[in-house]
Formats: structure tokens, sequence, C-alpha cells
């Protein structure tokens, strides 16, 4: 499977934008056309790295870390990251200013796609229309 390096973005109603794509990098970060950064991967992955990085070279924006490794997402371990879940869905719809949201695990495609498709249901989007802006959004 190849995988696109490419990413748009979802522009939600109240006119926020959620961008998915592959592992972020530093010289995406120094473009600083983020608000937010969300990390969906463990600390095995370089997390740690990538969460520092961030900091250190855009510290203006704000940073969630969903530990999450190679999608385990068992129930357990989901009531544990649903804190992080609802405090994003929480700066989404309720942010003072417009915020630009980067979302990535490793590659971009099932962690950030299983997260992505969680956020855009819960914006009230159905199952088809989030299907066709994660087609869109990750071609």
């Amino acid at each position: 499977m190849k995988v696109s390096n490419k990413s748009t973005s979802y522009t939600f109603k109240n006119g926020n934008q959620l961008t998915i794509g592959p592992r972020v990098s530093k010289k995406m970060v120094l473009k600083k056309n983020y608000t937010h950064y969300i990390i969906l991967i463990s600390d095995e992955e370089g997390a740690q790295e990538t969460l520092q990085m961030i900091t250190n070279t855009h510290p203006e924006a704000e940073v969630l870390h969903f530990p999450l490794r190679h999608a385990d997402v068992t129930q357990k371990r989901f009531q544990h990251l649903f804190k992080h879940y609802a405090q994003l869905i929480f700066i989404l719809l309720n942010a003072s200013v417009r915020i630009n949201v980067y979302m990535s695990c490793s590659a971009g495609i099932h962690r950030t796609g299983t997260m992505a498709y969680f956020l855009l249901r819960r914006f009230e989007l159905s199952t088809e229309q989030a299907k066709e802006a994660l087609y869109q959004m990750r071609p």
C-alpha cells in the first residue's frame, strides 16, 4: 500500500479545521500553520521526541498526546484515553478563535483515520459523510 504524503483539511461548521496526515516533521512545525497538534503515537514510537520538538519549535501551539500503540484501542485503553478525547471535542466546539488542528500517528492512516472518524461523527456527520470527508482529507 502506498501512503500519500499529501494532506488536506476538513472545515467544521464553526470554521475550525482538522488536517490529518503522516508523522509531524520539524519542517511542518516551523511553518506554524497549526494551533493544535494531536499526536497518536506511543513512547516506543518516539512520541516524547516528537512532543519535545513541537514544544521547542512552536511553543504557542497546544499539543495533545493520545499514546496509542499500533491501534491498540481496547475498552480499558479507550476509557483511559477518553479524557483526552473529551478535551479535544471541547477545544473544537468552544474555541474563542479559529483553530487549525493537525492529527497524526506514524503513517496518518489507521489510528489517525479512526480518531478523525470519531470527531467527524461527533460533529453530526452521517456515516457516509464522515467516510467521504476522510477520503477527501487523506486520498
